[in-house]
């Protein structure tokens, strides 16, 4: 699958709705038949059912409000089109259970955040207003559409997130830091790479020097630090780390108990002195001069909204694996004969915590 062009009007995206869950819940039935009827039920579970045209709309909003494209790719797939489907009308299942749990205090802000949504697609330029109101008609839906699936959904993820005690937030900062006291330290690092691997054509890791060529390399990069030089110069002219190099060998806000750096990497941006640049340290990926720039750490009134927000997703994640179970959905859909070898969801992008085979930064 090829990445896609982003679309500038999917800021309204950036409300942040996750429309899509990791549903697993196991879906039967049989086969409807081919032709489309809008009103024909093709969904049941316990006091509800989810008809053709609720689940065309469904789909569309989610196809207009996906920003990587990734979403109408998979239903244009004839590989992916049925599992998906499979997956997407489990999810309508499961808002529309949470819909009839959720308050009307709850529901008012889910509106809140439709009336956003509005805000933004009245604040489009001129071209991007031309291009949303070319995705919804494609995809058949309306701006009202839209709307109430996006009030409904944060109507819910509202719920679950005042349903998380301030004793269950202190709980979840408390833990990570008996984990590891540097949990929530976030580090702004500089580093040059010295490379002792490339990756070539087909993807493979291969030697590009020796350990012993790629240190001398690196000392004299230090020399040059050492005499003054500019570390962001030095880096975007010497680090072989394609993730930093157009920074100047900057990773920003890195927090160093979600961080994903090798070892040798991590304990320097969690000991190294502020503002100190390190001799030579050696990883799998070659030899690292790092410069710790900055380093704070989060407070847990700094914390406390992002970790609602995770305990409320598990809160979702929980009813979905186990709860959902006795309302015996069943879907009328025809059933895939199997799921893709690859996850569908798997995003085409390259993070800066790329592998070692994608890219010599220093992450795991």
């Amino acid at each position: 699958m090829q990445p896609t062009k982003k679309r500038t009007w999917t800021k309204v995206a950036a409300l942040g709705l996750a429309l899509v869950l990791a549903v697993s819940v196991t879906a039967c039935g049989k086969k409807t038949a081919e032709t489309k009827d809008d009103s024909k039920v093709i969904a049941t579970y316990k006091d509800g059912e989810i008809t053709q045209s609720e689940f065309d709309k469904f789909l569309g909003v989610n196809t207009v409000m996906d920003s990587t494209g990734q979403v109408a790719q998979m239903l244009a797939s004839e590989e992916l089109k049925s599992y998906i489907q499979e997956q997407f009308i489990q999810q309508l299942a499961v808002w529309k259970v949470l819909d009839t749990k959720t308050t009307n205090e709850n529901r008012k802000e889910g509106d809140k955040k439709a009336d956003e949504l509005q805000k933004q697609i009245n604040d489009m330029d001129k071209d991007s207003k031309t291009a949303f109101e070319s995705a919804i008609k494609e995809a058949k839906i309306t701006v009202d559409d839209l709307k109430k699936y996006v009030g409904m959904t944060y109507g819910i993820v509202h719920q679950m997130e005042q349903s998380v005690t301030d004793a269950d937030v202190q709980k979840v900062y408390d833990d990570n830091v008996k984990t590891n006291k540097n949990y929530y330290d976030v580090v702004n690092v500089r580093h040059i790479l010295i490379a002792t691997k490339e990756t070539d054509s087909s993807g493979e890791s291969k030697e590009k020097r020796t350990k012993e060529e790629a240190l001398k390399l690196a000392n004299e990069v230090k020399a040059k630090l050492d005499a003054g030089g500019d570390f962001a110069a030095l880096a975007k002219e010497f680090t072989e780390d394609p993730g930093s190099k157009e920074t100047g060998g900057l990773y920003e806000n890195q927090q160093i108990g979600t961080s994903t750096f090798v070892a040798p990497f991590l304990k320097a941006m969690t000991e190294q002195e502020v503002g100190k640049v390190s001799a030579p340290i050696e990883t799998d990926f070659g030899y690292h001069i790092i410069k710790v720039d900055s380093r704070k750490t989060l407070t847990l009134d700094d914390e406390k909204e992002g970790i609602r927000s995770n305990k409320a997703q598990e809160k979702l994640s929980d009813f979905v694996q186990n709860d959902f179970k006795s309302y015996d959905f069943k879907s009328l859909l025809p059933q895939p004969s199997a799921a893709p070898a690859a996850s569908p969801a798997a995003t085409t992008e390259t993070s800066p915590a790329a592998s070692a085979a994608v890219s010599p930064s220093p992450a795991k």
